[in-house]
């Protein structure tokens, strides 16, 4: 499982860098990372940051050196929240915790707020359903 978070941390390195002609024909990373834990998520911003998440922590990369720009902490994100990256912030909602902003290049928390007037329980265990009525979830 390690050598697979592997190979896909250094294909996103390998997208996010710019092929030119002058490049040989065998693609190598240009840098790799290794993951000691289970990845939740790894999205591409602005041609600027890698972001890889799990269900504890978020770690932000340089995509042209690789150099780790941060990590931080996801208090009680668990596998129940969900994440919107925008405009150099990731917001991430969550049952535990409520809403939280993060600052993309610093993983500094700018703001958080609890979900007010909603029972966790009542959508924990949520099934999403296609039109088709196939389950998703």
């Amino acid at each position: 499982m390690k050598r697979i978070r592997w190979v896909v941390i250094s294909l996103l390195a390998l997208i996010a860098v710019p092929v030119r002609s002058s490049d040989s024909a065998e693609p190598t990373p240009a840098w790799a990372v290794k993951a000691d834990k289970d990845i939740h998520s790894v999205n591409i911003m602005q041609e600027k940051y890698i972001l890889i998440s799990n269900k504890a922590r978020l770690w932000c990369y340089d995509v042209q050196s690789g150099q780790e720009l941060g990590q931080t902490e996801i208090k009680d994100y668990e596998n129940n929240g969900f994440e919107l990256i925008w405009n150099e912030r990731n917001y991430i909602a969550s049952t535990k915790k409520g809403l939280v902003c993060l600052d993309i290049a610093t993983g500094q928390e700018k703001w958080s707020t609890p979900l007010q007037g909603v029972k966790t329980q009542d959508y924990e265990n949520i099934s999403w359903s296609s039109a088709r009525n196939r389950s998703f979830g």
